[in-house]
């Protein structure tokens, strides 16, 4: 049986749920050499096209290039993961939405509303796709990421959290 397909991407954010994957250590090993490793951008320069079983998404979608890149993500994966909170709630890039439109924002900082002409209210992964699980924390927790990965390597979603 081939094994599955995993990509882990970042929009835009910090990257920390990435090295929260890496730094499985003794879980990693084990987990991840039971998927084909598709795209890894912390891990791995090396991509596959084509279809992706579970795809791991961390970040907000703050950009045109963000949201065109999570449309592709989407269309090329059987499930979404939201990794992070940033990528399930918009977290800290989010929390001003609403104080005021996102060019008045940057007049306000960089003194010109189209300096950024491709940016966009920052939003969680949901409002724009189907997610199909997600996994908060800032970052995200180690075991929890863990147990997730492995009900996926079984084709299941994995149950939900008790809180």
């Amino acid at each position: 049986m081939d094994r599955p397909v995993l990509g882990v991407f970042s929009l835009t954010g910090c990257g920390g749920d990435q090295l929260m994957v890496l730094n499985m250590e003794d879980e990693l090993l084990g987990l991840l050499g039971r998927f084909q490793i598709a795209d890894f951008q912390e891990a791995s320069s090396s991509k596959l096209e084509g279809p992706i079983d579970v795809a791991l998404v961390e970040g907000t979608v703050s950009t045109e290039k963000d949201l065109e890149k999570l449309r592709e993500i989407r269309d090329r994966s059987r499930i979404l993961v939201a990794l992070g909170s940033c990528a399930v709630e918009g977290c800290v890039q989010a929390m001003r939405n609403g104080e005021a439109s996102l060019r008045e924002r940057i007049e306000e900082v960089y003194g010109c509303q189209d300096c950024f002409p491709k940016a966009l209210e920052p939003k969680p992964l949901h409002h724009y796709v189907k997610v199909d699980y997600s996994i908060p924390g800032c970052p995200v927790e180690k075991v929890e990421t863990a147990r997730a990965l492995m009900s996926l390597l079984n084709g299941d979603l994995p149950s939900g959290y008790p809180y």
